[in-house]
């Protein structure tokens, strides 16, 4: 379903951020590509095919040095405006998470079909 790493795959490494909340703060990861800061927005949900998946760019180096966790663009957005994360060959079930392009932020811009925002995250959002 996800493609795997290219020859020339991009290291991800990450800054985290504290965003001081009402009722709680939470961290969130940073990372640059293509000149442009993306930050957590979301989940990829539903059921989606491999032509969802545009090609894989990078991994974000774990701590055990696996690049089992994949950074990912959509088909659906040519603008480059989300990436997704996926760990593979995972042992749990999970969903992709999605990072947002921080350039973004106010603008009415298409969102691809399966991306939903979380509700921790939709506050930087608005």
């Amino acid at each position: 379903m996800f493609p795997d790493l290219p020859d020339d795959a991009i290291a991800f490494v990450g800054k985290e951020y504290l965003d001081k909340g009402r009722s709680f703060d939470h961290y969130f990861s940073e990372f640059e590509y293509n000149g442009r800061k993306y930050v957590d927005y979301g989940d990829f949900e539903g059921f989606f095919h491999k032509k969802d998946i545009d090609k894989c760019i990078g991994y974000i180096p774990q701590p055990d040095g696996s690049t089992n966790v994949r950074m990912y663009t959509l088909t659906e957005d040519k603008e480059c405006n989300f990436l997704l994360t996926y760990e593979v060959n995972s042992k749990e079930l999970m969903n992709p998470g999605v990072l947002r392009a921080v350039d973004t932020m106010g603008k009415d811009i298409d969102i691809p079909k399966h991306v939903f925002p979380a509700d921790y995250c939709e506050r930087i959002w608005k």
